[in-house]
């Protein structure tokens, strides 16, 4: 392994096989000790909504 490399690990398998969208941010947040997970979208301008949407999904973490 590579010195400063960090292994990464698969946080979500939604079992698509096309792209879920294209998220622009992520973010993390703890409550009563129980972990989250943000992920955020934009339209892109695409105001008729025929191929993208503005989504925010929220995930618990699994331990």
């Amino acid at each position: 392994m590579k010195e400063n490399y960090i292994e990464p690990i698969t946080l979500l398998d939604t079992g698509f096989s096309k792209a879920l969208d294209n998220f622009e941010g992520i973010d993390s947040y703890t409550v009563d000790g129980k972990e989250y997970l943000l992920l955020i979208s934009d339209d892109n301008g695409d105001w008729n909504g025929e191929k993208q949407q503005t989504l925010l999904l929220n995930f618990k973490l699994l331990k």
